[in-house]
């Protein structure tokens, strides 16, 4: 699932909190166990939206393992 955009307000864009069905947030990515396989799948997709972003003239200030 993806979180909605509320909002962009002074260069700071606010999202949704995608939580589970008891309210708990979602997982970092740094809390998820993946097998290498789906480590590897989900690395190129990532990549290739980096390329996509760069290739607009988008920049992701803040990709980490912590969101």
């Amino acid at each position: 699932r993806v979180p909605r955009p509320f909002g962009y307000f002074n260069d700071v864009l606010i999202m949704e909190l995608i939580t589970d069905t008891l309210g708990n947030p979602a997982p970092r990515l740094s809390e998820v166990e993946l097998t290498p396989d789906v480590a590897l799948e989900h690395h190129g997709f990532l990549m290739r939206q980096i390329v996509r972003m760069l290739a607009h003239g988008l920049i992701h200030g803040d990709l980490s393992e912590f969101n």
